[in-house]
């Protein structure tokens, strides 16, 4: 199911529950695999399963976009999560097994050459707060056009000064 998102992202994960049969006892069975993980205080089945299934189109996404960039020196930071997420991966070791804390994090965004940002797969309408903080930190992104947010990005900052947009689809698709 995440395979087919991540095909043809703007697909409502509704439309994926109706073409692969998920019944109620089905989301059931599922939640209660991931409840442990995934559900918040208050969520029903659907949106304990909704929550699960972007988080996994996202880490997909952004694995796959690292991936093609393995050959370059590229440093990867972030919670005890991240570890789980690359085990097995080219990009294992660019983990560097740590969050920036919020100063160090700025002086990074200002140090690096280029910060990558991939977008969630959830529906929103404009740039992350990293972008934001980026820019603010004399910073350059190179960032994905959004599933969402597109043009809008546009109306935040100068293309090709402080962020480079890229649109593309083969490199979250399956290898």
């Amino acid at each position: 199911m995440v395979d087919e998102k991540l095909d043809a992202v703007k697909t409502e994960f509704s439309t994926l529950f109706k073409l692969y049969e998920i019944t109620p006892n089905d989301l059931n069975t599922l939640i209660t695999i991931l409840t442990k993980d995934y559900q918040r205080y208050g969520m029903t089945d659907e949106q304990t399963f909704l929550f699960f299934l972007h988080i996994e189109c996202a880490r997909r996404r952004r694995v796959r976009l690292l991936e093609s960039l393995s050959e370059f020196d590229i440093k990867i930071y972030g919670n005890a999560d991240w570890e789980v997420v690359l085990v097995g991966t080219k990009i294992e070791s660019a983990f560097q097994k740590k969050t920036l804390p919020l100063d160090e994090c700025y002086n990074f965004y200002h140090s690096a050459k280029i910060t990558l940002s991939v977008h969630p797969s959830y529906i929103h309408s404009g740039p992350t707060l990293r972008e934001m903080d980026i820019v603010q930190c004399d910073g350059f992104t190179l960032s994905d056009m959004g599933i969402h947010a597109g043009k809008r990005m546009e109306e935040f900052f100068k293309p090709g000064s402080e962020i480079a947009l890229f649109k593309t689809k083969r490199i979250f698709r399956k290898s």
